[in-house]
């Protein structure tokens, strides 16, 4: 049979191999579209988390401005505390001076309690 083949001139190897080239190429096309059709769908996943990170971003970017106005009237309200803690300390002392001279003038000796402990309130921070 090859010879009525190669007598008849088709080369039916040739005619027969078209086909299968073109089912590999289509194949071929078809597996590139499926992967470049991956690839969007990647490409749109990856840009919307991009956003959703900027967004985080802005998020904790304004998180962080109401932080630093909270820390900065919390320390405005710590230092009107110490104020108000040492001009507290400062009048009790004043007091006991005057009693103490008082005393010593009434009295003739010296007023009993000659150290006196004031609480400190404020705690300065440190950094």
């Amino acid at each position: 049979m090859s010879d009525k083949t190669r007598q008849s001139g088709i080369n039916w190897g040739a005619w027969l191999s078209v086909p299968g080239a073109l089912a590999v190429i289509i194949v071929a096309v078809i597996w590139v579209g499926s992967i470049a059709s991956r690839v969007n769908d990647n490409e749109k996943d990856i840009t919307e988390a991009q956003s959703e990170s900027n967004e985080a971003f802005k998020q904790i970017n304004s998180l962080r401005v109401e932080l630093t106005q909270v820390n900065a009237a919390e320390s405005a309200i710590e230092n009107q505390f110490c104020a108000s803690d040492i001009v507290r300390n400062e009048e009790k002392s004043g007091n006991i001076r005057n009693v103490a001279l008082l005393w010593k003038k009434v009295f003739g000796q010296i007023f009993p309690t000659d150290s006196v402990y004031y609480a400190k309130i404020c705690q300065p921070k440190t950094q």
